[in-house]
């Protein structure tokens, strides 16, 4: 993943040299060495490194460490905005149910009033847990 891209101008030359950093997420090691990688090393901390380029490495650890802070606060505001929407959605969908049965409900009592026949409806599951399986109305009969 790209972390920045740098320049650097070399003492006593107006010759500027870029480069790009990246992190990466290493899973396993060849045990050959290729190219210009002398050797490599696993370390529990940087404390006391032979940089290769002590005036430059540094630098480009503190804003690899800088961005990954960066990324870890935008992340968490990013979550903290979805877990808001998704209790807004809930609300709206709340109300939104609530308003759908008021208005069958009424919209049902009114053709049992023309029918002349009470309907009861039930809704299931009627126990916690059982999956919905919608409604059944039960007419009963005036006499």
């Amino acid at each position: 993943r790209p972390v920045c891209v740098y320049a650097v101008v070399r003492d006593g030359g107006p010759e500027e040299s870029c480069g790009m950093l990246y992190t990466a997420e290493i899973t396993a090691f060849d045990p050959e060495l290729h190219s210009e990688i002398e050797r490599t090393v696993l370390l529990d901390s940087l404390a006391g490194v032979d940089w290769t380029y002590p005036d430059i490495q540094p630098r480009l650890l503190e804003e690899a460490r800088r961005k990954a802070e960066q990324i870890k606060e935008e992340a968490a505001a990013k979550e903290e905005d979805r877990a808001e929407e998704v209790a807004r959605l809930r609300d709206e969908l709340s109300q939104i149910k609530e308003s759908v049965g008021k208005t069958l409900s009424q919209f049902e009592g009114a053709i049992s009033k023309l029918d002349g026949e009470r309907e009861d409806v039930r809704f299931f599951p009627q126990r916690p847990g059982q999956q919905e399986a919608g409604r059944v109305k039960v007419k009963k009969i005036r006499k």
